[in-house]
């Protein structure tokens, strides 16, 4: 993920990491987020990004909500980067470490098998949706994993917002400088 933005609470405590094509959106077309300042300004990455009309934005390498919300007790939402977070990356059939050029998603029950009465869950979900390779996709094709005659590592389902958030943070090999202020936390000395 190039470019990632820190989410921030209302407290300043972190909520979530997203990709900065979201974090953009939000950021200019609702109320939802705000910039955060330091001494130095706005706390952004040294990029600017054009729009359509030909305006230019600095883009945010931190933003905070504009209202708290209960981080650690309800389940993340539904999006392709909890899907990777969820799986660390992995893919569900083989097991090797996915890259952003060659991770996909898979509906586990493609679209052509699917029958929403049968199943208590959305066709695009955690509980039917898993992190794939280029190759195990394009070998499971529109077919079950049975029918495919392919294993899934670990049957797919729900993550918390918590464990989203760590499990993206965790994904970043090297983190973005302008966040460590928002990253520290106290250390405990032994005694």
């Amino acid at each position: 993920m190039k470019y990632p933005v820190l989410i921030l609470n209302l407290d300043y405590s972190p909520f979530d990491i997203w990709d900065w094509k979201h974090a953009m959106t939000k950021y200019l077309c609702t109320d939802s987020v705000e910039a955060i300042y330091n001494d130095n300004g706005m706390v952004m990455y040294d990029r600017i990004l054009r729009d359509g009309q030909g305006n230019q934005y600095d883009q945010p390498a931190v933003l905070k909500l504009t209202q708290y919300i209960k981080a650690h007790s309800g389940r993340a939402p539904y999006t392709k980067l909890n899907v990777y977070a969820r799986d660390m990356g992995i893919c569900q059939y083989c097991g090797e470490d996915t890259t952003p050029h060659n991770r996909t998603i898979d509906h586990v029950i493609p679209r052509a098998h699917w029958n929403p009465r049968r199943f208590h869950f959305k066709l695009s979900s955690f509980e039917n949706v898993v992190t794939a390779c280029g190759p195990c996709n394009k070998r499971k094709r529109n077919r079950t994993p049975q029918q495919a005659n392919m294993t899934l590592i670990r049957k797919p389902k729900g993550i918390s917002r918590s464990e989203a958030y760590t499990r993206k943070l965790a994904m970043i090999n090297t983190k973005p400088e302008q966040w460590s202020p928002y990253l520290k936390v106290k250390n405990v000395q032994k005694t």
